[in-house]
């Protein structure tokens, strides 16, 4: 139920770009009250371009979070070059299972590095080492953090599927 007090707003949804641009970004569509919305759901209330709990431009924060996340992937595709190479992305970070490490932990371990790096920032204000600064830290904090997900859910498909072997075998003996 959407309160009273918005229906005499003006009503913002995000929607998918449909222009052939570069970054084809979701803008909001802009809508002159709320029987002009096509749907209640995803919508955004606000005056002209504010959202109105935090007086914030509502497009403000959804360009920035898109342009950061595409920078995030930039760099993610030029590391991947780098590290890894074609025929395997993460080869890199599966390299810890030569000394016994799941993918999943090994990465677990790079980002508590950048995450101590972080910390080590926040409590003094400055970086030793000044060719990558804390927003390239971050940056790093969120492939990891990407790469752990995926990690992670191989582990689970991988355990789901060996259960089922198991069972499998289970059914097969006892038969």
């Amino acid at each position: 139920m959407i309160p009273e007090e918005y229906h005499k707003l003006d009503i913002y949804k995000l929607e998918p770009n449909m222009e052939n641009d570069k970054e084809n970004m979701p803008t909001y569509k802009h809508y002159q009250d709320l029987s002009h919305a096509e749907q209640k759901d995803g919508l955004c209330f606000g005056h002209s371009d504010t959202n109105p709990k935090t007086g914030y431009l509502n497009n403000a924060h959804l360009d920035n979070y898109h342009s950061i996340l595409n920078e995030v992937i930039g760099i993610h595709d030029k590391k991947n070059h780098d590290y890894a190479g074609d025929e395997d992305s993460l080869f890199n970070l599966r390299m810890s299972e030569t000394m016994g490490i799941p993918p999943f932990k090994g990465t677990c371990v790079r980002l508590s590095d950048k995450f101590c790096r972080l910390m080590m920032y926040c409590k003094s204000g400055e970086l030793a080492v000044n060719d990558e600064g804390i927003e390239d830290t971050l940056k790093d904090i969120i492939n990891y953090s990407v790469f752990a997900i995926e990690f992670h859910r191989e582990e689970m498909a991988k355990a789901k599927q060996e259960s089922k072997s198991e069972e499998n075998a289970d059914r097969v003996q006892s038969e």
